[in-house]
């Protein structure tokens, strides 16, 4: 029989959730998705071997821990004129890589100096300010 293929929100799901759960992740997740335990320790094997959770102990002692894939430390010198996104293009894209599309390009215009942001009494999706992933450009 052929092995299931991996199913992404599961993955999602663990890399969200190892830090809260760093002992018991498997039982969380099995739990959540219906999974067998040799189905999770698949995917926690998976992810150890790609660099983006730590494993130690054995067995019932295993704990799983998320590694810091970047980790930056810098000054900024705070201006008037200083834009978010320009600390955002000259200090960490350049040290981010691979992102989603929706992150590099938010297609969020700035805010005005002059306003602060206020949170709208409520969003719909034909808010100008609501973008079409249901998330606020604001």
């Amino acid at each position: 029989m052929a092995r299931p293929r991996p199913n992404p929100d599961v993955r999602d799901f663990i890399l969200r959730n190892v830090r809260t759960y760093p002992a018991n992740i498997a039982a969380v997740t099995a739990a959540r998705y219906g999974l067998s335990r040799p189905a999770i320790s698949g995917y926690l094997r998976r992810l150890v071997n790609e660099g983006l959770i730590d494993a130690t102990g054995n067995t019932r002692d295993r704990r799983y821990t998320a590694r810091d894939l970047v980790s930056l430390d810098f000054e900024v010198q705070l201006s008037v004129g200083l834009s978010e996104d320009a600390v955002w293009q000259g200090r960490i894209f350049p040290h981010v890589g691979n992102l989603p599309e929706n992150i590099i390009n938010s297609n969020c215009s700035p805010p005005s100096e002059a306003e602060p942001f206020q949170s709208p009494p409520s969003l719909s999706a034909a808010d100008p300010q609501m973008r079409g992933d249901g998330t606020f450009c604001g």
